[in-house]
Formats: structure tokens, sequence, C-alpha cells
């Protein structure tokens, strides 16, 4: 169950909850910009350059300049958190800083996998944040199931954000083949950037069974190092094992913190 979560994420929810606020603006919580949940400026110029460099690779590039002409959208902003958050990458925009990484996550998925979201009949993202990326993928035309698991105060924010899109369904745990949804999930990809590797190795068994026993293909972004646990022995070593799937990883490599980043891209036998 979700609730399983390494002991700085339950520090957070407490911090979160403590200084929460009115939830039509809370992109400006101080809360959610200590994580960052939210963020006004995370390496956007970097972010923007390696999708400029993606796109050479991608397929179909009218769909993703249209997808990149579609700013965030402005719920939960206040007035002059919605203005400082615009920027213009070079020509393009406006736009922000966390729509950009949310395409970076997509597109780069896109790329290494030669795969497009809309052959998928399930997207399960574990740690969605606020739902930027789920946000995005909806703004890309997606009209599957999008299931989303999270943290309890997290997941409240998500909602909130996503209440519009009627396919966004919130789940209390991985679910079992054939038993907790009413119908199968179909060809289901999940996807989970930097939430897996920061919870404990027993809780990572439960993703991994549900990414096998579903045969889904995935997009996993992981830190090297996190705490006391070393992500790079267990996502290149284990977890293709255990999930028996195939996998291309590419290094972020303007994401140095904890160690470095990694995108590893999965695809079911």
């Amino acid at each position: 169950m979700i609730e399983i979560v390494h002991p700085k994420w339950e520090s957070f929810q407490l911090n979160l909850v403590e200084k929460a606020g009115d939830m039509s603006t809370f992109k400006t919580w101080e809360g959610v910009l200590d994580v960052p949940l939210y963020s006004y400026d995370e390496l956007t110029e970097e972010y923007w350059n390696d999708i400029q460099n993606l796109l050479k690779k991608a397929q179909d590039r009218f769909m993703w300049n249209k997808l990149l002409e579609k700013n965030e959208s402005e719920t939960g902003h206040s007035m002059d958190s919605w203005k400082q958050a615009q920027v213009r990458p070079y020509g393009y925009g406006p736009t922000t800083s966390m729509r950009l990484k949310s395409i970076h996550h997509i597109l780069t998925y896109h790329v290494l996998s030669e795969r497009f979201l809309s052959e998928y009949n399930t997207i399960v993202e574990f740690g969605a944040g606020i739902g930027e990326t789920a946000h995005a993928v909806m703004d890309m035309g997606f009209t599957g199931r999008y299931c989303i698991l999270d943290l309890p105060v997290v997941k409240a924010i998500a909602k909130f954000y996503l209440q519009d899109h009627k396919n966004v369904v919130f789940l209390k745990g991985f679910p079992k083949v054939d038993k907790l949804l009413p119908e199968k999930l179909g060809k289901t990809l999940f996807i989970s950037t930097w939430a897996l590797s920061e919870v404990p190795l027993t809780y990572r068994e439960e993703a991994a069974n549900f990414v096998r026993d579903y045969r889904c293909d995935h997009l996993i972004l992981f830190q090297k190092e996190f705490q006391e646990i070393n992500n790079t022995s267990y996502f290149i070593d284990m977890w293709p094992f255990v999930t028996k799937s195939f996998y291309r990883i590419k290094q972020m490599h303007f994401h140095s913190s904890d160690g470095g980043n990694v995108y590893l891209v999965g695809k079911a036998t």
C-alpha cells in the first residue's frame, strides 16, 4: 500500500499539511514549494535544450509542437504566481518549467521506446505529484484510463488539479490481476518519475509484481542515490529480472543531483 513510505516522506506529509492553504492556489503553498512538488524554475533551459535534441529523433514532429504550444493549466496559481511561472523558451511559449519537465518525460519515453502514448489503453502513474505529467498527457488527447497512486495528502491535490478529466482514477494500492478493477487494464504503461526510487525496497516488490503480471511497458526515472538506498544496483540488475522486461536507459546529463538521474524505459516480454 502507498502508506509504506520512507521516513523522509512521512515528515514531508506532515510539513505539507501544516503549511497548506486555499486549494485554489496550491501552487503557491510553502509546503508544495519546499519539496518541490511545484517549481517556478527547475532547470528550465536544460530541459528545453534536451527537448530540442529529442525532437530531432521524434516521430510526428507536428504533434509534439502542438503539445509544446499548450501551456500549463492556471489551476492552482494566484495571479502573481502565474505571471512568475511563465517562460518563453526561444520563440515558443508561453509555457512553464513544470510543463517542460513533463514533456521531457513523455518525449523521452517516445524516443527510446518508439511508441506513442495513444497505443495504450491504460496508464498507471506511481507518484504523480500535482498531476502535471498527467495533465500534459491529457493535452496530447489521451482518452484511456489514467490511474494514479500517491500519498494521501498529495493525491488530494492531484484530484483537485485533474478534476475536469473524468478518465483519471485514483487507486489506493496496486491492482491485482482481474480483481480490483472491474475490467482488464488492456495494454498498460507504468510511469514513475523518481517516486519509485524513493520508497523502501519491500514496496518496490509490489510495483514490480504489478508490472510483471500486467505485462506493462514502463517509464522510470530514478536518482542513483537516495538516502541509504543504492538505486543503480536495483533498477539495472534487479528490476528487469523481476519484471521480465527488456530496457534502454538514458542518463540525464544535466541533472546531477543525488549521484545523477537516469531514465529507464522498459518493454514487457
